[in-house]
């Protein structure tokens, strides 16, 4: 059993993910990639340390990392520095 922050449950999947298995649609909070408008409302951390702990639990391994629209456009390339290519 996996426990992760933002996500309800411990256990795996009943079913197995394939090999090559991806997470089509997920956002990262991070405090160090700032909100454009934070008047909007304040969002909780969900880390790429804590995706990966989500990762193990669902048996994924490929992922596709949506930005919010609150979040500065211009902070991309940094996150994907961040987060790197686990190939």
């Amino acid at each position: 059993m996996i426990e992760v922050p933002n996500s309800t449950g411990t256990s795996t999947p009943r079913f197995k993910a394939p090999a090559g298995a991806c997470d089509c649609h997920l956002h990262i909070y991070d405090v160090r990639f700032p909100m454009a408008w934070p008047q909007l409302r304040a969002t909780p951390d969900a880390s790429v340390a804590e995706y990966r702990l989500l990762q193990q639990r669902l048996g994924t391994t490929r992922a596709i990392v949506v930005q919010p629209a609150g979040r500065v456009s211009k902070r991309r390339v940094r996150f994907h520095r961040h987060c790197g290519d686990r190939q």
